[in-house]
């Protein structure tokens, strides 16, 4: 399992769900976790870029009516009675939604965003419920036209209502009742229609009494003549209510028909909306959509997304409240690899150094990552699909276990040896700190020696000096340190893999004006214990540099043999091409004009075909001899070749009659080809016939 609450992944699901449109996406949002397999997490990661491009290119689709109406449905199953107008005006317009969302991913989109677009598919076809909703409901309630019993109900008391509120005024302004009335108007309460009269009058007015006022000097009577239709019109409100509470109850039936597929929908219009809130925080704070693959984590530029937030470091966006003009902080990224050549990575460095944001970025980011989150990182970045996330960050001190820090980091490195492997990335932040530092030091090699030989992934912070010359005696072990202004006294954040961190401890305390003497007494007793340690760090440390700076350097001619020999290759291919090219136009030439030599000779060739023997016999070999000439030309001999396979139905082109068509029959020995080419039959010599890609003798 992962440590979210650790990496403070809780808080990037609420970042995300700041930016969803509705409550059906922020519920994504807030459950989100990280995939098991780089299948999942890469599908997630998939459908995020298409949204990002869909937004960029054609903007991002409609999300109104995204109604989160699941409540709706518990409510119907616990409490049994039917829902309000507007609760179901709230489930027709989700499913009207959902029809928007569906018909908006079809067409070019779903070659566009295909991902996205099976995800819209998905969404089921209510319109028949909707139809039936908007027949019978409006904003104010149930329609008149919902069934024919309800209208006639409604027109009786529309009409039943007039004419007692006419009679009932026509009592208020007859000259014996106005002097004991307090108000001239009617009043309506309760549904009935009133007088106000005078306390003290009240015995003048004969009905029923439904109340007096506040201070009780009004009563209100409806009057005897009245009570009657009164009680009708209280009949018919009685009636009317009776069928809209059956006609709700019909729609509720109808909608909890449709509970299941309903439900479905509602997760695939939550999908698409927490996937446009991946896309929307992504344009906000730059995040890009990296790859799970490898076994190698890398990460490119990558910054804490709780620090860009607090930094203000993002652009306007609807669904946040306006950035400040400038960042209030600038969040320095970092670029680190963990897997190879080396699988743990041990950052040193003075306490508030800034090691521990290194760990939480690298845990979060792959959090993210695996989550199929858009990541704080260069697109560069890779994941490894990693079982867990694995972290030890912080004091955890347990009051109701009594345990010490040291105590509860130990319990937790044990809860971590006990499942790490080659699939897991573990983070142990300030390893061997809060006991003896030569025990401590012991502690952390041992631990650090059963991840090297789990095969494990891993990140550890640490101050104890003898856990970097760990790193430089193991194998598969790399130092790295995050940089110190000595001069400032403050971090700069920036990653230094291959080199190890300083406490700086004895700079900071001259820096802080503490008594030289005793500052120069600790450096010496310092030198004396670590002189050879620190002598042997320093000359691995700059084999190490020379090495990485040799490294690099073969990398830089590498890419850039690389570019010469793609250079050459892509050289090579235009050579070729042109050669090609120059001898096609070689062959067309050349034939062109033995074809116009022999359109020459032909007819004086004609003329001595009737001269005496025997030179009719040197004719004969002299037409033959400009034929063959013809035919072992490159392009004749490539022609030839194309005949001996000539088929019927075979393609052929016949470039001096601009003709494209079909053979119908091959005449080897009279060497002619019968061409069919729409309406027209024809006798095509072979020497006129060319395949359908070669260019004709006039091309060029």
């Amino acid at each position: 399992m992962d440590d979210l609450e650790r990496l403070e992944f809780p808080k990037i699901r609420a970042l995300v769900a700041r930016f969803a449109a509705s409550a059906l996406g922020r519920s994504v949002a807030e459950e989100v976790r990280p995939y098991a397999d780089a299948a999942r997490a890469n599908t997630a990661l998939e459908e995020t870029a298409e949204m990002i491009a869909m937004c960029a290119g054609e903007g991002p689709p409609s999300t109104g009516g995204f109604h989160d109406v699941r409540p709706h449905f518990d409510h119907l199953h616990e409490h049994g009675r039917a829902l309000e107008p507007e609760e179901l005006l709230e489930v027709r317009d989700v499913l009207e939604a959902g029809h928007r969302l569906r018909r908006s991913f079809e067409g070019e989109r779903r070659t566009a965003f295909p991902r996205l677009a099976d995800q819209a598919a998905a969404i089921g076809d209510f319109r028949p419920l909707v139809e039936r909703l908007e027949a019978a409901l409006d904003r104010r309630g149930v329609r008149d036209e919902a069934s024919p019993a309800l209208a006639k109900t409604r027109e009786s008391i529309r009409s039943l209502s007039a004419s007692l509120r006419d009679r009932v005024e026509a009592l208020a302004r007859s000259s014996r009742l106005r002097s004991v009335l307090s108000e001239t108007r009617p009043v309506l309460r309760g549904g009935r229609y009133l007088l106000a009269v005078k306390a003290d009058a009240m015995g003048r007015v004969p009905g029923l009494l439904h109340g007096r006022s506040n201070s009780g000097h009004t009563a209100f009577i409806e009057p005897e003549a009245l009570v009657a239709t009164g009680n009708e019109l209280e009949d018919l409100r009685s009636r009317e209510s009776r069928e809209v509470q059956r006609i709700l109850g019909a729609l509720c039936r109808a909608v909890l028909d449709e509970e299941a597929p309903i439900r479905a929908a509602l997760a695939r219009i939550a999908w698409i909306d927490f996937t446009l809130a991946k896309a929307r925080i992504a344009g906000a704070f730059r995040f890009e959509v990296p790859r799970v693959e490898g076994d190698e984590l890398k990460l490119v530029d990558a910054r804490h997304p709780l620090l860009l937030e607090q930094a203000g470091d993002h652009g306007a966006v609807e669904w946040l409240p306006p950035p400040p003009p400038e960042p209030r902080f600038t969040v320095v990224p970092l670029s680190v690899r963990v897997g190879d050549p080396h699988r743990l990575l041990v950052i040193t460095g003075p306490n508030t150094g800034g090691k521990t944001l290194v760990i939480k970025t690298i845990g979060l980011v792959a959090t993210m990552a695996r989550a199929g989150l858009p990541v704080p990182a260069a697109a560069a970045s890779r994941i490894p699909a990693y079982r867990a996330v694995m972290a030890d960050i912080g004091d955890e001190q347990s009051i109701e276990q009594s345990l010490s820090t040291f105590s509860s980091h130990v319990r937790r490195i044990v809860e971590m040896l006990g499942r790490a492997d080659a699939r897991t990335l573990v983070l142990l932040d300030e390893l061997g700190s809060g006991t003896d530092p030569a025990e401590g030091a012991a502690l952390g090699r041992a631990v650090m020696q059963a991840l090297v030989d789990r095969g494990t992934c891993g990140v550890v912070t640490t101050h104890l000096g003898d856990l970097k010359a760990f790193a430089y005696e193991a194998t598969g072990v790399e130092n790295a340190s995050v940089e110190f202004d000595p001069e400032t006294l403050a971090p700069t954040y920036r990653l230094r893999v291959g080199t190890p961190g300083n406490s700086n401890a004895l700079t900071i305390a001259r820096r802080l004006g503490m008594d030289a003497a005793i500052v120069d007494r600790a450096e010496q007793l310092l030198a004396q214990r670590d002189r050879r340690a620190e002598t042997m760090i320093e000359q691995v440390q700059a084999s190490r540099i020379e090495a990485e700076r040799r490294r690099e350097a073969s990398e830089a001619l590498l890419e850039e043999a690389s570019r010469i020999r793609e250079a050459s290759a892509a050289d090579a291919r235009a050579v070729d091409e042109r050669r090609d090219e120059l001898e096609s136009f070689a062959d067309r030439s050349v034939e062109a004009q033995l074809k116009a030599a022999l359109a020459h000779v032909g007819p004086l060739l004609a003329k001595l075909k009737n001269v005496p023997k025997p030179h009719d016999e040197d004719v004969a070999r002299l037409r033959d001899a400009l034929d063959e000439t013809l035919r072992l030309t490159s392009l004749g001999r490539r022609r030839e070749r194309y005949l001996e396979t000539l088929r019927k139905d075979d393609r052929l082109v016949v470039p001096r009659l601009g003709i494209d068509g079909r053979v119908a029959r091959v005449d080897r020995k009279r060497r002619l080809v019968k061409v069919v080419a729409g309406d027209l039959r024809m006798d095509v010599p072979f020497e006129d016939i060319l395949p359908p890609d070669q260019p004709s003798a006039t091309d060029g």
